[in-house]
């Protein structure tokens, strides 16, 4: 229903939350190749606007709800806003318990979706509810249709250094148009219409361009439940609220019990097809080796199933992560654990002795699960989870159009999640299953006295967040072309990047990995490590301090991932790396402690001591040190026993043990070149 704008409050802040939803809806134009600030610069500078955005939003409904708006106290008290305020003001209270407090804030850098995002996200959502119900409808519908297919435009255009795509895959454009779509269609009244003629346009030509698989389901089952909700059979089922909240809350608990249990499902249907015509060099004995279950429909399902059962397995390895999560962005550390429980290689690059099967979040898990109730889990642990249901529930009880939408976010949810180039579109389609609730006189009352300074206090914040956000990319844009600095190899001093309010372990580790890249990538690595060698030692010290003082296995990981391709470099890495030569060993211990599969970092450290000590004896220790914290079925421990034979001129049981780390997988965990692998096949 369109009202009428009498009050002079009300036209002005109705005006400031079109205008700021419809800024919104183009952030991504701040994602272009023209802005070079920040380590991850389509995130983090459109998500400091979003701060500033939401900021002014929040303090239009403050005054809307302090000049005892009607629609705003109604879409203020509705269950949707409410509880989806409840999910980010929860896991930001736990916060404190889990590993890296601010990073389930933000959330990671490359991503950006913590509990401050879900916060601005309830705003937002609140915003676009009172939007939607007053005659700037149409700016904001307006915004969303001209952004949405300016970004289907830039991908179809050529890239080239000036328009460049807003986000580095695709994908992300059939949930934006999905959404969109959804929110062009909503008050149509007659099928055939231009409303809705536009919107299957949008929806149709994001699919094109995205040939997103799960846009397409979640689109099927909001099509086949609003054909549910106005057939006269099913009509009034539907038509009871409890019903269609039961129906969306059983169907999400069905889905991510069937995502939890495809992934075996799929292996064993794997393990019974004919190898691979490409696998013929493939050392592995393990037949999953020879297909590449990653590709095809069934490829998705299965990298999903597997990211889902890492989250609840790391979940219940931990009681304790039932109660309280593991906070926002926290998918990396689980990762970090459980890494070796996916089939297949850990290394991108294919090489023919290694399995044909790879999952990419062995190179970039600092993002996300790909499975919306299954991230609130992570983060928030069983409440988390039970919020996000709840959230759901409320969208389907609350009207036949929320349980379209309920639908679509629990099917979608099941294998993507948002980006905060989408915020504008997810808050406006949210905004569409929510239904105001009835504000007495005395409820009035009391929001209109108690709202104007925790307002007031929150939207502060906000601000600040945006600006730090904002200073941070700049100075990130500095830091990384890695100008000489003062070093510091003190763990107890050395640092960086330190960031106020943003967690500045993320900036450290994802500048190291920036400053790593630039190194392996240069012409010459070694002159380019004697250029950087002050930057090299502070990163690497800085990284040390992280997980010395408090765990932070994801600083470790990279430590020690990072340490063995500089180390390999030469003799110019061992100046700046001593610290990490030196502390190896030690390193490697404390790692598996945390996470006893990742016995494949052992692998770098007895090669490279291997090839720099003369010390027989020193060797043959360190290996039978590790080799009893390796289970014997794993192929790092025979490959121990190889070298432990080949250091006391055993060939022979060097080729034999070297061949049974082959079988078992060796190849996956280190590329073996085609003339080792013709050696020990001998």
């Amino acid at each position: 229903m369109t009202l009428p704008l009498s009050n002079p409050y009300s036209v002005a802040c109705r005006a400031v939350l079109a205008a700021s939803l419809s800024i919104t809806a183009f952030v991504f134009v701040l994602a272009m190749p023209w802005n070079d600030l920040g380590l991850w610069s389509q995130v983090e500078v459109p998500g400091a606007v979003i701060h500033w955005l939401s900021a002014l939003c929040l303090v239009a409904l403050g005054v809307l709800v302090t000049t005892k708006d009607e629609t705003t106290l109604g879409v203020v008290r509705s269950p949707v806003v409410l509880l989806l305020v409840a999910l980010p003001l929860f896991t930001a209270v736990v916060a404190p318990l889990t590993d890296s407090p601010l990073r389930s804030i933000n959330g990671t850098l490359k991503h950006g979706i913590g509990a401050l995002w879900y916060f601005e996200l309830a705003v937002l959502t609140a915003s676009s509810a009172v939007v939607l119900r007053s005659r700037l409808r149409a700016l904001l519908e307006a915004s969303l249709v001209v952004s949405t297919l300016a970004v289907c435009g830039l991908y179809m255009l050529p890239q080239n250094s000036l328009t460049g795509v807003p986000m580095s895959f695709a994908e992300w454009v059939g949930l934006l148009a999905a959404a969109t779509a959804f929110v062009v269609a909503n008050p149509a009244r007659r099928l055939l219409s231009f409303r809705i003629a536009l919107a299957l346009s949008i929806l149709a030509l994001g699919v094109w361009i995205s040939e997103n698989r799960a846009v397409v389901l979640a689109a099927a089952a909001c099509a086949v439940v609003a054909a549910l909700s106005i057939a006269p059979v099913s009509r009034a089922f539907l038509g009871r609220p409890s019903i269609r909240a039961a129906l969306v809350i059983v169907a999400g608990l069905a889905g991510v019990a069937t995502m939890y249990a495809l992934a075996p499902v799929l292996e064993n249907r794997a393990m019974n097809m004919p190898a691979n015509v490409e696998s013929g060099a493939v050392l592995s004995i393990n037949p999953l080796d020879r297909q590449a279950l990653q590709n095809g429909t069934l490829g998705t399902l299965w990298s999903r199933s597997r990211m889902v059962r890492i989250v609840v397995h790391d979940v219940v390895d931990t009681p304790s992560r039932l109660l309280t999560g593991e906070g926002w962005g926290a998918f990396q550390s689980a990762f970090a654990r459980h890494a070796r429980q996916i089939p297949g290689r850990t290394f991108p690059t294919a090489v023919p002795t290694a399995s044909l099967t790879y999952m990419d979040s062995q190179r970039k898990a600092d993002f996300h699960s790909h499975d919306l109730p299954i991230e609130a889990l992570l983060s928030g642990g069983l409440v988390a989870a039970a919020l996000w249901f709840a959230t759901v529930g409320a969208m389907a009880h609350g009207s036949r159009r929320g349980l379209v939408v309920a639908t679509g976010v629990v099917v979608g949810g099941l294998f993507w999640f948002p980006t905060n180039h989408m915020t504008a579109a997810v808050a406006a389609l949210l905004a569409c299953a929510v239904v105001p609730r009835p504000v007495g006189d005395r409820a009035a009352t009391i929001l209109q006295k108690s709202a104007a300074i925790p307002v007031a206090l929150v939207a502060a914040l906000l601000f600040v967040y945006g600006a730090q956000a904002f200073m941070l990319a700049r100075v990130e844009h500095d830091e990384r072309y890695f100008n000489p600095i003062a070093a510091d190899r003190d763990t107890k001093t050395c640092s960086a990047i330190e960031a106020f309010l943003i967690p500045s372990d993320e900036v450290n580790v994802s500048l190291y990995e920036v400053l790593t890249q630039r190194i392996l990538g240069s012409k010459d690595k070694a002159r380019e490590v004697y250029d950087r060698t002050t930057n090299v030692l502070t990163l690497s010290c800085t990284l040390r301090s992280y997980f010395e003082k408090s765990d932070n296995i994801v600083a470790l990981v990279k430590s020690l991932e990072k340490r063995a391709l500089l180390v390999s470099i030469g003799p110019t890495s061992y100046g700046p790396m001593l610290d990490d030569i030196l502390n190896w060993n030690r390193d490697v211990e404390r790692l598996l402690e945390m996470a006893p599969e990742r016995t494949e970092t052992i692998i770098p450290y007895v090669a490279a001591l291997s090839k720099r000590s003369q010390n027989k004896e020193v060797i043959a220790s360190e290996i039978d040190r590790f080799a009893a914290k390796v289970r014997h079925d794993d192929p790092v421990y025979e490959w121990l026993l190889s070298q432990k034979a080949k250091q006391s001129g055993d060939e022979a049981g060097y080729l034999a043990h070297f061949r049974r780390a082959a079988d078992l997988g060796f190849g996956n965990l280190v590329a073996i070149p085609a003339a080792v692998a013709k050696e020990i096949a001998r």
